[in-house]
């Protein structure tokens, strides 16, 4: 019983500190997509996305912008993956056009995980998709650490709570009918 209770309060402390890590991965995500599709919305300017430093996200952990036309194909990026501009799957446009923003989880290639938040934009001269995302190596790291500490925690409790159940046993028996 008293296991069971340790396993419920650790489980339930991983998943929010998990979660937590998690979601506010896309923080500077959300303002830089929202803020993109503003000034797109209201200029129509994308050259002023392009930039000849590019950030390769498999690697940095510096956020980027990826501008996509309304066919899902990019066309202003400071971000890139093996040299070229990575292309996201044409689901997360349906979603973004149906729902709004998405925020989501994004996988290019084996090994790179992005924290990627992806909104529309409509100008007088052009339409299409603003993508922000940042490389999740340093979340993840995190997320093991703390599936480390709390499996730690959880054993050293369990284990002790077992000795403390055993030395109660051996001070204070119980009676037996």
């Amino acid at each position: 019983m008293v296991s069971f209770a340790i396993t419920g309060v650790c489980a339930t402390i991983y998943w929010a500190v998990q979660q937590n890590y998690r979601q506010t991965a896309n923080d500077p995500q959300i303002q830089m997509a929202e803020d993109a599709s503003n000034s797109l919305s209201s200029s129509g300017k994308v050259g002023d996305f392009n930039t000849e430093i590019k950030i390769d996200i498999s690697k940095s952990l510096a956020p980027f912008v990826i501008i996509y036309d309304v066919k899902g194909n990019p066309i202003a990026s400071s971000g890139n993956l093996d040299g070229k501009d990575p292309v996201i799957p044409s689901g997360v446009f349906d979603f973004v056009k149906s729902n709004g923003l998405d925020i989501l989880t994004w996988e290019p290639q084996s090994g790179v995980r992005i924290a990627a938040v992806v909104d529309s934009f409509n100008s007088a001269t052009q339409s299409g998709y603003v993508l922000a995302g940042r490389n999740m190596r340093e979340v993840e790291t995190r997320i093991e650490k703390l599936a480390m500490q709390i499996g730690i925690g959880w054993a050293a409790t369990v284990f002790g709570s077992l000795v403390l159940i055993g030395i109660l046993e051996i001070v204070m028996p119980t009676k037996k009918k």
